[in-house]
């Protein structure tokens, strides 16, 4: 992120980054937001949701506390079943939790209730940081609104999981939302969605009956985490110039300093 107005982030010297591009010096904002990728989300959402049921969990009972303030997550209950949980398809049992979509026979997964899940307990926005101008989980981040509408990079498990959706390389966060609600309303149950993928010998990473889970949390990390309104166009890419991106973004960052310097 490059603030229009550097003194935005020149008092948090930990979120800053100065490099020079084609001549041109930036102040750009950095965060690794470690915890907050696709699998580590799931797995943090689901030890959320087991701990409300058993009450074990202190401290994601104290973080509940905190993101349930007056300005509380619409539409999201304190505790979910772990035999109702919104974000899975119709009969899936996850194996290593026991949190299920079996209560009734299931129900048609909701990417609304699933993304409410995810900004209680993963994407706590209204955690303080100390600042006036904060992120989530307690971490500064300049307002995205003071923000020039520049072009949004978006790689990895975002191309990995909307590609199949979308004919453009640049879509909107509105277009991600749309896509998820789509998905999570039309997944099919487990059983079919397990023999459809061993009919296809499908033995890629993607997990279908994950999909809505994944989806949701996308949108949730894009609008309620970063803060990007929903006209924000984003470009889905794997690649830059010809070159695959990849985590090293320190290192590219620093590349790219010394290549155009």
């Amino acid at each position: 992120m490059h603030p229009s107005d550097p003194k935005a982030i020149e008092a948090y010297a930990e979120f800053s980054y100065a490099l020079k591009v084609n001549g041109r010096s930036f102040v750009v904002y950095q965060h690794s937001y470690e915890g907050n990728g696709l699998h580590a989300a799931k797995e943090q959402l689901l030890q959320a949701v087991a701990a409300n049921n058993t009450g074990a969990n202190s401290k994601v009972q104290e973080a509940n506390k905190i993101a349930t303030g007056t300005d509380a997550t619409p539409g999201a209950s304190a505790d979910v079943a772990v035999d109702a949980f919104p974000c899975f398809p119709k009969g899936y049992v996850h194996a290593e939790t026991g949190i299920s979509n079996t209560r009734d026979g299931g129900k048609v997964p909701s990417m609304e209730e699933c993304s409410a899940l995810f900004r209680r307990h993963v994407v706590r926005k209204h955690q303080p940081c100390g600042s006036n101008s904060c992120g989530f989980n307690g971490v500064f981040q300049p307002d995205i609104s003071a923000v020039p509408m520049v072009p949004v990079y978006a790689f990895s498990f975002y191309y990995d999981r909307l590609k199949p959706y979308i004919k453009d390389e640049v879509i909107r966060v509105q277009d991600v939302l749309d896509i998820a609600s789509q998905v999570c309303r039309s997944m099919k149950s487990v059983r079919e969605l397990l023999e459809q993928n061993d009919t296809k010998k499908n033995k890629g990473s993607l997990k279908p009956e994950m999909e809505c889970f994944e989806l949701s949390y996308l949108f949730t990390l894009l609008r309620y985490g970063f803060g990007f309104p929903l006209e924000q166009k984003l470009h889905i890419a794997k690649k830059i110039n010809g070159f695959e991106t990849a985590w090293a973004l320190g290192a590219s960052l620093v590349s790219l300093e010394g290549q155009y310097a």
